[in-house]
């Protein structure tokens, strides 16, 4: 929501009144002193703003946390913040219970918090909504209205009962065990703050209205009435007539930075700039929370770890974006960032191909200099090896991170010339850049399919003739795969999708199953449709359940694809991104691009398949939805606005499905 000059604290402020600011009051940013066993903390709770598809992983961050070891000091329960958690829905039950239930079964948790509250928003359809491409649709309260008003509902409940709060989304990871202590300090030092947080730290380019906003997870002074009398008399009035106006897409922590960067600002008499010139010095940047959840390290093409972040910004303790826990980015002293390749030029054991069309084809990796830019006086060096036919070649390009290109070459093989052919891009800097993106294309003339193949190229960094940085074999690794906490290629949507209409009232927030499997209870919190494919030759279901308990296990999600052709049905699992571990031991060794998968086909060979699970753990999951698919199938179904014929014969198929299941599962137990 705002903009920030500096973190120093300020002996001297302006206080809002109910007909604007009274100057010259004094507003003192000192800790309070006494006896700080009898006074309460500066840090009234952690607050994880939540809708219904992102349960397991909140339920996850409870181990997250145990792992990292959390500092449970001071022991005095009533120093401690609480741990709320709000939803943007109506009220659920059954995701009050399961939070609270993984928060006693994680006793270090228990030891760092006083407490655990779980509250729901219940906004209306008009407000719970969330589109981030944006249409032609008039909406009252914008795309981002959802975001908005859970932030405004949330922080409006917690004035009258809290001092700093931490808005803290599931994409914020602690870096340290002392984090919470350390935030406690943050308050204590900026009393008379507003909001206290980070503006954007990574490197991808940001629209100069919003480069120095200060990101949503930050800390907020609640507690603050003057705090409440800017955000309600000005600062809000004024977002919602700018959303209608002007910006359907403006989020409420972008508003201050926009407020402030309009033309009418340009006027050094305009009263807005007169408030806001007050108003500025309650709004600070701290080093203990770092932002760098950019467009750059969301997709891959810079990679924060842990080192990276407190070296350059010490005393970090949470680090909003995604770290990687691997080392294998780094080449001497150069990073790279995970490979893309598009179109038929693909990444083989031995060598880069392209065999088939040329457009849109392409080879792309970024990379950076460990602590240091590119700069004037360095010189870079890609060389590469091509084979192909005469006719034929590649493209060579440069970008930098606002993608555009800075260098390109272009080799093309002419008639007599030999079959391989070394091509080098040499480029002498004469900007700095952050980081920079090597492009690989390909290039056939007249029109022929390309058959091209390349090493995978190395490059050599220098300045004044000496070498800085190399790598060799640019264009391959196991970056694919990097370990990461939060997701690097793709951003699931929370809110209401683009295409879902506004409804006169409220949808049910859940699509629940409660139900027997043999003698135990079962329930599904909610069934979700990932992806629905169709076409006359196949069909595929998408699914995920979340919250499934099953007697006394439990699974925060368990993800699966059920299909069916005209000669059979198969249920889909598998491993990597994106899909939750839920087996205990995975049953197959089978692997394809995508990664490990395991299909169980209806087929004569399905009870050799059953027999590859032995964990009961496992069996009953399997057993779960070996009972439950028709019923499952035919609500995933529904969702995706299926006619009932299409309905009923998802449910037929998965009855078939189930029978046969079901069936090998006996012979299998027997």
């Amino acid at each position: 929501m705002t903009r920030i000059f500096t973190d120093e604290r300020v002996g001297k402020s302006a206080e809002l009144s109910d007909s604007g600011f009274e100057f010259g009051q004094q507003h003192h940013d000192k800790p309070q002193t006494g006896n700080t066993a009898t006074r309460a903390p500066f840090l009234s709770a952690v607050v994880c703003p939540l809708v219904a598809r992102e349960l397991p992983l909140a339920l996850r961050n409870f181990d997250l946390w145990t792992e990292k070891g959390i500092d449970a000091s001071p022991v005095d329960p009533s120093r401690r913040p609480r741990l709320i958690y709000s939803f943007n829905c109506a009220e659920t039950p059954s995701f009050r219970d399961a939070l609270r239930e993984a928060y006693d079964r994680h006793p270090l948790v228990r030891e760092s918090f006083a407490g655990i509250d779980v509250r729901f928003c219940n906004l209306p359809p008009e407000k719970d909504v969330y589109i981030r491409k944006p249409t032609e649709r008039i909406l009252p309260f914008g795309y981002k209205a959802g975001p908005n008003w859970q932030f405004y509902e949330t922080l409006n409940s917690l004035k009258a009962e809290a001092k700093f709060i931490f808005l803290m989304e599931l994409d914020c990871e602690p870096i340290e065990s002392n984090w919470l202590q350390e935030l406690e300090r943050v308050c204590a030092q900026n009393e008379g703050a507003w909001i206290i947080g980070s503006n954007y730290r990574g490197v991808s380019p940001l629209q100069w209205n919003v480069a120095r906003h200060i990101n949503g997870n930050a800390l907020y002074n609640v507690g603050d009435s003057a705090f409440w009398r800017f955000l309600d008399d000005i600062l809000w009035p004024w977002m919602h007539q700018y959303i209608r106006d002007r910006d359907p897409t403006l989020a409420y922590d972008c508003a201050l930075e926009t407020f402030l960067n309009r033309e009418e600002m340009e006027d050094p008499g305009n009263y807005d700039w007169i408030i806001s010139r007050d108003a500025l010095p309650h709004f600070r940047v701290c080093n203990a929370i770092v932002n760098i959840a950019g467009t750059a390290e969301q997709v891959g093409d810079y990679l924060w770890t842990k080192e990276d972040v407190t070296a350059r910004y010490p005393g970090a303790v949470i680090v909003h974006g995604p770290l990687t826990r691997s080392s294998e980015h780094f080449r001497d002293r150069l990073a790279l960032g995970i490979p893309k390749a598009n179109g038929s030029f693909v990444a083989t054991d031995n060598h880069l191909e392209c065999c088939g069309t040329v457009n849109g084809a392409q080879m792309s990796r970024t990379l950076w200099l460990l602590g240091r830019p590119f700069a004037p006086g360095m010189t870079l060096s890609f060389h590469l090896t091509v084979l192909c036919p005469s006719k034929q070649g590649v493209r060579i390009g440069l970008c930098d991170q606002n993608a555009r290109f800075i260098d390109t070459i272009k080799w093309v093989r002419e008639e007599g010339d030999g079959p391989a052919h070394r091509v080098t891009l040499n480029h002498a800097f004469a900007d700095r850049h952050a980081y920079l993106r090597i492009i690989l294309q390909p290039i056939s003339r007249a029109n022929k399919a390309a058959e091209i193949q390349c090493d995978f190229g190395s490059l050599e960094v220098t300045s004044s003739g000496a070498r800085i940085a190399a790598a060799e074999r640019v264009f391959i690794d196991s970056l694919s795969s990097i370990s990461t906490d939060t997701g690097l290629l793709s951003v699931p949507e929370t809110w209401q999708e683009e295409d879902t209409p506004i409804q006169a009232e409220p949808a049910p927030c859940v699509n629940e199953i409660t139900t027997y499997v043999g003698h135990e209870p079962v329930t599904i919190t909610t069934v979700r449709l990932d992806e629905y494919y169709f076409d006359d030759s196949y069909s595929r279901l998408d699914i995920s359940l979340l919250l499934v308990r099953y007697g006394e296990e439990i699974w925060p999600q368990i993800k699966f694809k059920f299909g069916f052709t005209a000669i059979g049905r198969e249920l889909e699992f598998r491993q990597g991104t994106g899909w939750p571990a839920v087996f205990t031991h995975w049953p197959s060794k089978e692997k394809d691009k995508h990664g490990l998968v395991f299909k169980l086909r209806d087929d004569e060979k399905l009870l050799s398949n059953v027999e590859f699970w032995q964990d009961a753990r496992d069996l009953k999951l399997l057993a779960l939805i070996s009972t439950l698919l028709p019923e499952i199938a035919r609500r995933a179904a529904t969702l995706n606005g299926c006619s009932q014929i299409a309905v009923t014969k998802w449910g037929t198929e998965g009855e078939k499905m189930s029978r046969s299941l079901l069936s090998a599962l006996r012979r299998e137990v027997a």
